[in-house]
């Protein structure tokens, strides 16, 4: 009599279909909520800049490279592109950009101090500049955009 009755609640068949429905919502769940997370929550950058980026002088002559001095901190290994533009400031609040450069490469976890090296145009203007950066990226289905800038300088 008892052996029967523990057989009747172990293979109830609703117990059975309440225990495989939670079975199911948990592992969609489980599967949904860090995506959601991650794509509408966190606002976390992974990778920054410490800003303003230095540059090497603070005086340089179209056709002069400048080495921009970028101590980065990534939380990730990624690929990704950089874009980094040359701006002449015109008035207050407003630029006018005159070069562009992009590259490609893998971000490794941990701090980092990269030299980068921006080719200044034969052609550009006399005036007060500096680079506009941008590293775009994307993690867990979300787009990310860190921008940073350099330090002013001249081009005489």
């Amino acid at each position: 009599m008892i052996k029967n009755r523990v057989l009747r609640v172990i293979f109830d068949t609703d117990r059975i279909i309440v225990v495989l429905f939670t079975m199911v919502l948990l592992t969609v769940l489980g599967q949904l909520l860090p995506n959601i997370y991650y794509k509408y929550f966190d606002k976390t950058n992974y990778i920054t800049v410490k800003q303003p980026v230095p540059v090497d002088a603070k005086e340089y002559r179209p056709g002069d490279t400048i080495l921009l001095l970028l101590e980065r901190t990534s939380q990730l290994d990624i690929a990704l592109d950089g874009q980094y533009e040359l701006a002449l400031v015109r008035a207050t609040d407003r630029y006018e950009p005159i070069a562009e450069q992009n590259t490609r490469g893998v971000v490794t976890m941990g701090r980092r101090i990269i030299i980068y090296k921006f080719q200044i145009p034969d052609d550009a203007p006399t005036g007060k500049y500096f680079i506009r950066g941008v590293y775009p990226y994307s993690f867990k289905g979300r787009d990310i955009s860190y921008p940073f800038t350099s330090d002013f300088f001249s081009i005489l």
